[in-house]
């Protein structure tokens, strides 16, 4: 949320309050007002900046690098996979108070997130989006099916009876998820980076 300033042709304003990813309500609520701007996830400060928001709102996961050696890659790999598993924008942004937005209009696309791989891909005549698989589909709509980028030609995917789902083949792993389930994968990933190791996600 931008504060009232005294020209609308201002380009950088003072941020109120940001919210990470509202639901359905509050997010019509915020486009009804007319006062909020869309984040596009993309951030800059000073190293003094970020390290003092990180000792107010992250300390203890400062405090679990400051001692460590950056050169140590096992040690900074170990400190990592414990890492609470919180984006900069809850951690942070969320809590700072001195934070800024510049107002621009251009197309972007968070291509973090299997809905908006989804959105980017060619779709089939059901609506299937595909990449790295032949897939055969029989009564399945709206599927994202996603296979290992790394194998030589494209593995052999049938799917039947799937609307809307996620399938993501990789060589450690196979993921099957309704798509309205998409932030769980998240959850999912952390406890299992934490459980199983780095190579399993």
């Amino acid at each position: 949320h931008e504060e009232p300033h005294d020209t609308e042709r201002a380009e950088v304003r003072p941020v109120k309050t940001f919210t990470e990813k509202p639901d359905l309500e509050t997010a019509q609520a915020f486009l009804a007002s007319g006062d909020f701007c869309w984040n596009s996830g993309i951030f800059v400060w000073s190293l003094s900046n970020i390290q003092r928001a990180f000792e107010d709102h992250l300390p203890d996961m400062l405090h679990d690098f400051a001692e460590l050696d950056l050169h140590d890659a096992q040690a900074l790999s170990a400190v990592y996979g414990n890492c609470e598993n919180i984006s900069i924008d809850y951690g942070i942004m969320e809590k700072a108070s001195n934070v800024q937005v510049v107002l621009c209009d251009i197309g972007w696309s968070d291509l973090g997130t299997w809905g908006s791989l989804k959105e980017k891909l060619s779709k089939d005549d059901q609506g299937n989006a595909v990449a790295n698989v032949e897939l055969h589909a029989v009564d399945a709509t709206q599927n994202l099916v996603v296979g290992n980028a790394s194998e030589a030609g494209h593995k052999f995917v049938a799917i039947k009876g799937l609307h809307d789902y996620i399938v993501v083949d990789t060589p450690h792993a196979l993921l099957v998820c309704p798509a309205s389930d998409e932030q769980w994968v998240k959850t999912l990933v952390g406890e299992l980076k934490r459980e199983k190791g780095e190579p399993l996600v």
